[in-house]
């Protein structure tokens, strides 16, 4: 087979002609599918088909375009996961870049084997990546949390009854009990947004909007109401990645956290620019000193921008 290259019957989309050597070999349960094939493959077009099976983020303006890898023939559920390329025989090395231009005929392997692992769920026809939309690229995680607010007993009112209202329904009494420990669970949604390929992270813009709330809603945040979401942190790490033969892109991962805090109570709704107060028996608006808010707000989607 390996002195027939001329024989090889098929081809990918961008033209490289390959040998089926094994698979599909297919794996399916309730959290998805997997499959891998092995082809057989020239030496000399292992960087153009690693290009071609996964090709690296490009910008665009001001965006970030993930090109669709390739996928499984036959069937279009299937999307690269990996690719693993190794010489077709163990007796001889291979030189897949042309390292060594001046090596006598036969010093090194003419093909190369491509172990192509794919699965499900990689890309989504039906939701592409929308500049304006955070939401089609950003994979999001949430955890839902809380916080305790401490209670005074001064304003409050008690009532001897049971969880059913058994015993004297309706007779409410001053607190006296000024000792008393009242803790009231404040819930919180916490976010964390990540972005797997971002070219040119407009740092400027992330670091300036730590510590600040959201200044309008946002789909991504469930139209959480303005100043119900905290950017909280941001992590992230640069990664290169390889288009075949050489460094194409190095794109940054990047994990952003933010705190949700939409309290509804008494017919109103309340944010991080909110406070209890004891004295009140209620949720308040609070400022600083020269009229300034507790959080600045800023507009967080900009943070999804390059």
């Amino acid at each position: 087979m390996a002195s027939n290259y001329n024989d090889f019957r098929l081809a990918t989309d961008g033209g490289i002609r390959y040998a089926l050597l094994a698979g599909p070999e297919i794996e399916a349960d309730d959290k998805g599918a997997k499959s891998s094939e092995q082809y057989l493959i020239r030496g000399v077009d292992v960087g153009a088909f690693f290009a071609e099976a996964m090709p690296p983020p490009i910008a665009f303006l001001n965006f970030v375009l993930l090109p669709p890898r390739r996928r499984m023939p036959g069937t279009g559920i299937f999307v690269t996961k990996s690719v693993k390329f190794k010489p077709f025989t163990s007796e001889l090395p291979g030189d897949p870049f042309g390292y060594d231009p001046s090596a006598r005929d036969g010093s090194y392997n003419d093909f190369y084997v491509a172990d192509i692992s794919y699965e499900t769920g990689q890309e989504d026809d039906d939701n592409p990546h929308d500049e304006n939309k955070p939401e089609t690229f950003l994979e999001h995680s949430i955890t839902a949390g809380g916080e305790f607010l401490s209670l005074p007993a001064t304003r409050t009112q008690v009532e001897d009854v049971d969880i059913d209202g058994t015993s004297s329904p309706g007779a409410y009494e001053a607190n006296e009990d000024n000792g008393m420990p009242i803790l009231k669970t404040v819930c919180t949604i916490e976010h964390n947004l990540k972005w797997k390929f971002c070219l040119r992270p407009n740092w400027d813009t992330i670091l300036s909007a730590l510590g600040h709330v959201n200044d309008r809603a946002h789909k991504v945040f469930f139209d959480g109401r303005k100043e119900t979401v905290l950017f909280s942190g941001v992590s992230g790490s640069q990664v290169y990645m390889w288009g075949g033969a050489r460094l194409v892109a190095q794109p940054w991962a990047l994990d952003f956290k933010f705190s949700h805090k939409e309290m509804t109570d008494e017919g109103g709704v309340f944010g991080w620019n909110h406070a209890y107060s004891p004295k009140k028996g209620k949720w308040v608006r609070l400022w600083r000193n020269g009229g300034v808010p507790l959080y600045l707000k800023s507009n967080l989607a900009l943070l999804f921008r390059t």
